[in-house]
């Protein structure tokens, strides 16, 4: 197939990418351009114009969801906009978080009980046991805390 330009040739590739109606990141959309015979040609700048330029000029039949999330809408009506997200505090523990965030957050707590769980195990040995008793009390508090926040 022959394109007119690079810029033609990405949103043809986005185009299949979001042929489906469901809700693509916009690091998903980006791999399937690279992926193309042709992605040596392409830049981050050109995959990002023409994704906003498919969006701008498509009257309605390609979104932005969310920041980052785009999405082909059946019959040209525009998605329902979710930019105003409640997130989970500790001030209100009863905030839902939506599906599309949940996965994300739990991945980003499992990863910072990871860290929690191995800071300072070499250091340890050279603290005084006033102050090794209030690291473990810390650790212990901050691996609760983040436990009851993905439970």
């Amino acid at each position: 197939m022959a394109f007119r330009s690079n810029a033609d040739e990405i949103k043809y590739y986005l185009r299949g990418a979001l042929a489906d109606c469901r809700e693509h990141h916009v690091s998903e959309l980006f791999d399937v351009v690279m992926a193309s015979e042709n992605s040596s040609r392409f830049s981050k700048s050109m995959f990002a114009g023409a994704l906003k330029t498919l969006v701008d000029n498509s009257n309605g039949e390609y979104s932005v969801v969310r920041r980052g999330i785009y999405k082909k809408n059946p019959d040209g009506v525009p998605a329902e906009d979710t930019s105003q997200v409640e997130y989970p505090s500790m001030t209100n523990p009863n905030v839902t978080v939506p599906e599309a965030y949940r996965a994300e957050i739990t991945r980003i707590i499992n990863e910072a009980i990871s860290k929690v769980k191995t800071a300072f195990k070499g250091d340890l040995f050279d603290l005084e046991d006033d102050d090794l008793a209030e690291v473990r009390a810390l650790r212990k508090k901050t691996l609760d805390s983040l436990t009851e926040i993905i439970n």
